[in-house]
């Protein structure tokens, strides 16, 4: 089974996008910090992952870099970049019902998408991770909104996501770096001490992928993600996975084994606020646990909205 045709270039019009290069900066403190910002993000796993020689820095739980994610450290147009968000925090998230600091969603994404635990807020290391965000924001942008600070948007389908038909577009689109199994292509000993990096492509699913607490387990973060920027190298201008085929392979993807993180159920205490395809109970809404998974979401957002109130008593 072929894939459907990528649809063409998404319709963004995109602002200038020209990030500062750390390696420009003086040989100085400021400078210095900035790079080992950039290189906390670039080479998670060795410098503070499993991989790092002193035990007591191993925060980060899994095989992943943050630039997983983040791609190219952050600095990649609708790759999820760390450039911009400066301005924006502190800032309201639901899953907490509270205003959270940069250095609490930094630690998020430590508990959650590098299945570890926080980093201290007032260590070098997160010092060094918002010297480098900030940096990349450029002073000129601070508390602006830049076109490509995210994902693209996407549609939503009209139908549940397909983790079978996800399957195979998964071998036709993924395997070549992800592998048959989910698991990655992981370096050897010599090319990871080269690289300070333990997979060349990451794991997908697995003890060294994501928990199920992360945006990345939720099919329409991901899906966005996957249209905008996979097979690596792909950018939004471009993208190779049609939208329904980015829904069904992260429908198949995402109902593949990986690490569980305990208390999901305290998520979105405002049940109101709890995203449409968020796959652990409490389940909001007169709908079934496989239609929070799967779709098809149009529903359940049009239930959100007429019912608030009903949504904030689910408890």
């Amino acid at each position: 089974m072929r894939t459907q045709a990528a649809p063409p270039p998404t319709a963004v019009v995109a602002a200038a996008w020209d990030v500062p290069d750390p390696d420009t900066l003086p040989d100085d403190i400021y400078g210095r910090t900035v790079r080992r910002g950039r290189d906390l993000i670039a080479r998670t796993s060795s410098l503070i992952g499993p991989d790092a020689a002193d035990p007591a820095m191993r925060h980060a739980g899994n095989g992943l870099d943050c630039q997983s994610c983040h791609i190219q450290a952050g600095t990649q147009q609708f790759g999820i970049p760390l450039a911009g968000i400066w301005g924006v925090f502190p800032q309201y998230i639901g899953r907490e019902n509270e205003v959270r600091t940069l250095e609490e969603r930094v630690n998020g994404c430590m508990e959650r998408s590098m299945n570890g635990r926080a980093l201290p807020v007032d260590g070098p290391e997160m010092k060094a991770i918002l010297t480098y965000i900030r940096h990349i924001s450029a002073p000129e942008r601070v508390g602006q909104s830049l076109t490509g600070r995210g994902t693209p948007a996407l549609p939503l389908p009209d139908r549940a996501a397909d983790p079978a038909r996800g399957q195979q577009i998964y071998a036709e689109n993924c395997v070549a770096c992800h592998g048959a199994d989910g698991l990655g292509q992981r370096l050897d000993a010599a090319e990871a001490a080269g690289t300070g990096r333990r997979y060349r492509f990451p794991p997908l699913w697995g003890p060294d992928s994501y928990n199920d607490g992360a945006g990345m387990a939720r099919i329409i973060t991901a899906a966005r993600f996957v249209h905008g920027n996979m097979p690596l190298g792909t950018t939004f201008e471009a993208p190779v996975i049609a939208p329904a085929d980015a829904f069904d392979v992260m429908a198949f993807i995402n109902t593949q084994p990986r690490p569980h993180r305990a208390g999901l159920e305290a998520d979105f205490p405002d049940r109101s606020n709890k995203p449409v395809d968020a796959a652990y109970p409490p389940f909001v809404g007169p709908f079934t646990p496989d239609q929070h998974r799967f779709g098809p979401w149009q529903p359940i957002q049009d239930w959100l909205r007429a019912n608030p109130a009903a949504a904030r008593a689910i408890p």
